[in-house]
């Protein structure tokens, strides 16, 4: 999976879904992250806790290549790293490895299985 969103598109979006996740009491690590799957021109961004879920569609701005399709679930601290960046954000994620770039530095993170993410509405004990 591949994706690019402007740091001022992406943030606004990212800090209410990093806040529900960084929220939950659970031991789930699934719990833990934001699931972001990406198609060729649609980004979705869905956050979970205990109690309550949250998803974000955001399409593909011009300016940005299309995206490389797929999902991964990155942990909810991703939201610290950009917190004051301005420019391009870039994600990319294979395996369990992501990597997120912006103007002047990158960060690698370790991701979560997306097949672990559980849906909002699942009972969780």
């Amino acid at each position: 999976m591949r994706f690019s969103m402007p740091a001022d598109v992406l943030l606004p979006v990212l800090a209410p879904l990093a806040q529900l996740a960084s929220r939950s009491s659970s031991a789930l690590p699934a719990l833990l992250g934001v699931l972001v799957e990406a198609k060729a021109d649609k980004l979705r961004l869905t956050a979970n806790s205990a109690m309550t879920g949250l998803s974000v569609t955001l399409d593909r701005p011009p300016e940005v290549a299309p995206y490389t399709e797929g999902k991964t679930l990155i942990p909810y601290r991703w939201h610290d790293l950009l917190r004051n960046v301005d420019g391009l954000v870039g994600v990319s994620a294979e395996d369990d490895v992501i990597v997120v770039t912006y103007p002047g530095g990158h960060a690698r993170l370790g991701g979560i299985p997306a097949d672990s993410f559980v849906p909002e509405g699942v009972n969780r004990r």
